[in-house]
């Protein structure tokens, strides 16, 4: 494609006068600019500028009908880059894949360039009848510039377990040397300006386009002050290096290797482990060893520091919730439905303040508007499954986990839901068989553990329940919860001391479990330890006013001679 060709001093001004504006971030004015200059020359490449603009814009469908004109008359590369995002951002999946075909015949060809096959995975996700998996493409993008970061990300999202084996060679990559690229229209139309900020030609590792990074950037000249105050960053040998150290721990927590993911974003150095986007990651990794506490810190350090951030906020809310933070969470809604109101992200985090209140039908109108803003988040959907389980419409909630399902092959949480449902409808074995499916995914999760032993111990299978109650202690050994079951199968098994000793240390942890001293105080009375488990039916009585007839028919059980002291705490 010929390079602008500024010959007449009309044209010259136009054009210094559209990038003032996009430079000062006026695209309305920039846009309007671009729009008489093509009425007063209708050259290929001010179509191809105005059409960037658009985009620039998020004036999509303008750009799309622009592009298939232009389209008529040029073929060339970036042509068919800009009519496939167009196509994209307005839902046209098929006609946005068939743009880059040539692309897509030969993923390892030459010409193929990385952004043309990251937006090829994307377009793939949508499309779920394309013809290659999206992770192909976006392991092609990454293999291509390894600067791409968010083709890693996506790849280790969507790909099964087989993602661990490529861990050594994508951990080693070079960006490649840069090539003669397509430039924008606007970059060509700077470059020509004798008196415009000098652009340099796009490296590999540069967007064609897809956001306004895609144009030459305004100066900015307090980044060098804010260089200066900058932590030290931990001594990578380059650029490279860097990108594998991120791109490793990132690789481990898509193949489920959550305690190698977890020690790999934390040997990072001391300056990037206090990076908000690692912060989430270690969340996230805590998250799913069920250490919400730890996780919660470092959510709320990485939004501390970037009070603005979205990414991540929908598992910080879901942390705070299992935390049952309902000051911290509704501070967290407010805040996000201020700043992102068109972001799944925040609906579902206002999902989580109402459900915790226990208003669950607002909490599901709320998650409906974040499947209307993206309905392919798999987390939303799983959330919306978890809603209908708390209303007992256990119909509505399965078929929430199956689309989770069909979005994300690897999404656990559909899995466990599903698992749950089994359970509360009495269909152990079919319960047992979907926590086993989900432990072929992650065999280091301490959930699936538990609810296979709840599983088992409600079949009075109590041997393998202990068995798989021992398991998730030990892959968890900070939740409670985990223990709790332990106790309970323990005592049924009539291994009293042990059932004892275990609820002993629960006590240790939380002294505000009723259901904690319930049974402990069911494992004084069977080793005939009669005063010591009326104090605990007596403490369990006064947390709650729930189970309040079983406990009254528990101290009626035992012995007559035991001293009834506490009994009015009942009334």
């Amino acid at each position: 494609m010929n390079f602008l060709d500024y010959r007449t001093e009309l044209n010259r001004e136009f054009v210094n006068a559209i990038f003032d504006s996009y430079q000062h971030f006026n695209l309305e004015n920039a846009i309007f600019l671009a729009e008489r200059l093509r009425v007063l020359q209708d050259t290929e490449s001010n179509r191809l500028l105005l059409a960037e603009l658009y985009i620039a814009d998020r004036r999509y469908f303008n750009a799309y009908h622009l592009l298939v004109e232009h389209q008529k008359v040029s073929k060339g590369e970036r042509d068919s880059f800009l009519l496939a995002f167009a196509c994209f951002k307005t839902g046209n999946y098929k006609e946005a894949e068939k743009a880059l075909e040539h692309v897509a015949r030969d993923i390892d060809g030459p010409r193929a360039h990385a952004q043309e096959l990251f937006l090829l995975g994307q377009i793939a996700e949508k499309n779920g009848k394309a013809d290659r998996q999206p992770s192909q493409f976006f392991l092609a993008a990454y293999r291509r510039d390894p600067s791409l970061f968010n083709a890693v990300e996506r790849y280790v999202a969507l790909s099964d377990l087989a993602v661990r084996d490529e861990l050594p060679r994508l951990t080693e990559l070079r960006p490649p040397r840069p090539r003669p690229l397509i430039q924008s229209e606007l970059a060509k139309a700077a470059s020509s300006l004798s008196h415009a900020t000098p652009v340099p030609l796009r490296s590999e590792s540069q967007p064609l386009l897809g956001s306004s990074s895609s144009f030459p950037q305004p100066p900015r000249p307090c980044l060098a002050k804010t260089a200066q105050i900058r932590p030290e960053t931990p001594q990578f040998e380059d650029f490279p290096a860097l990108l594998a150290g991120l791109a490793r721990p990132l690789i481990a927590f898509g193949a489920q290797e959550t305690q190698e993911a977890l020690r790999g974003f934390i040997e990072l150095g001391e300056a990037l482990s206090r990076d908000p986007w690692v912060l989430v990651h270690i969340g996230k990794c805590y998250t799913e060893l069920t250490n919400h506490e730890e996780a919660e810190r470092c959510f709320r350090e990485a939004f501390e520091r970037e009070p603005y951030r979205v990414q991540g906020l929908e598992y910080y809310s879901s942390c705070l919730f299992h935390l049952k933070r309902q000051n911290e969470l509704s501070r967290l809604s407010a805040s996000a439905l201020k700043a992102h109101y068109f972001r799944p992200e925040t609906w579902i985090a206002l999902a989580n303040c109402y459900s915790l209140m226990g208003d669950h039908d607002s909490a599901l109108t709320f998650l409906g508007r974040a499947v209307q803003v993206d309905p392919f988040n798999a987390y939303a959907h799983c959330i919306i499954g978890h809603e209908y389980v708390a209303k007992n419409n256990y119909d509505l909630a399965r078929k929430s986990y199956d689309k989770a399902f069909d979005i994300d092959k690897k999404c656990l949480r559909a899995i466990w839901g599903i698992g749950l449902i089994n359970m509360e409808t009495e269909q152990f074995d079919k319960a047992i068989r979907q926590f086993k499916n989900g432990l072929e995914i992650n065999q280091h999760s301490a959930p699936f553990y538990t609810q296979m032993a709840k599983a088992y111990l409600n079949k009075s299978d109590f041997e393998m329940a202990l068995k798989c109650s021992k398991k998730a202690c030990e892959l968890s050994p900070h939740d409670s919860y985990n223990s709790f079951i332990k106790a309970q199968i323990l005592f049924k098994l009539h291994r009293y001391d042990e059932a004892l000793d275990e609820c002993n240390s629960l006590i240790k942890k939380s002294t505000k479990e009723q259901q904690v001293y319930l049974l402990l105080g069911q494992i004084q009375q069977s080793l005939n330890l009669n005063e010591e488990a009326l104090r605990s039916f007596s403490i369990a009585a006064n947390l709650s006013k729930k189970d309040s007839e079983k406990i009254k028919n528990l101290i009626d059980g035992l012995p007559s001679k035991t001293p009834l002291k506490k009994i009015s705490n009942l009334m």
